[in-house]
């Protein structure tokens, strides 16, 4: 559980899902250099707003770090603990799956709750290309509007997070959080 001091800088989630594939891979690369802290569970941080400090609740992705970062951001006001672990502590590990899918529109659902690039995505409306088949054991699906089907986004297998869309800025969302949680190390927990 790391500690955030007074005076770094907060990327909340809601912040994350409009970003382009490019400023997404700048605020990750931004991250695995600062060694900024990935919230793994929802935590509060006290930070700046134009009423005085807010206590705020950081949701699964948000980033805390000590460098300034590359997209809006808030400062915290005070020292806290938050769950979370400190990203760019080993080369990320995850494959994203090339080739064909099939176009479908829906909600993500996390069938695993403890994982934090699934809970990121989880209950997120989107439109992806998302294979069939999962490669492995299911951690985030696409429940598809029309028919009801559950199409893989996310998966693991051999301990390798497998993602399951080629294409698209679900991928990317899902490349920015898997890259970002697992170069965190084994223990994941920022020690």
């Amino acid at each position: 559980m790391p500690r955030v001091d007074t005076g770094m800088y907060v990327v909340e989630t809601a912040e994350v899902f409009s970003l382009s594939r490019r400023e997404l891979l700048s605020l990750r690369d931004w991250a695995l250099s600062s060694r900024a802290v990935f919230v793994t569970s929802p935590s509060i941080a006290t930070v700046d707003s134009t009423s005085g400090p807010l206590r705020l609740a950081l949701g699964v992705g948000s980033l805390v770090g000590r460098e300034r970062p590359p997209i809006p951001y808030r400062v915290t006001k005070s020292s806290e603990w938050v769950d979370g672990c400190v990203a760019g502590a080993t080369e990320p590990r995850y494959l994203r799956e090339a080739g064909e899918g099939v176009r479908a529109r829906g909600v993500a659902v996390a069938v695993d709750y403890k994982d934090p690039p699934s809970l990121m995505l989880n209950s997120v409306r989107l439109e992806a290309v998302a294979s069939r088949h999962a490669e492995g054991q299911p951690l985030l699906i696409l429940l598809e509007d029309s028919t009801g089907a559950q199409l893989p986004l996310l998966a693991l297998r051999g301990g390798e997070y497998i993602i399951e869309i080629p294409e698209g800025s679900a991928g990317d969302l899902l490349e920015y959080a898997t890259s970002l949680y697992t170069s965190c190390g084994p223990t994941k927990d920022g020690g």
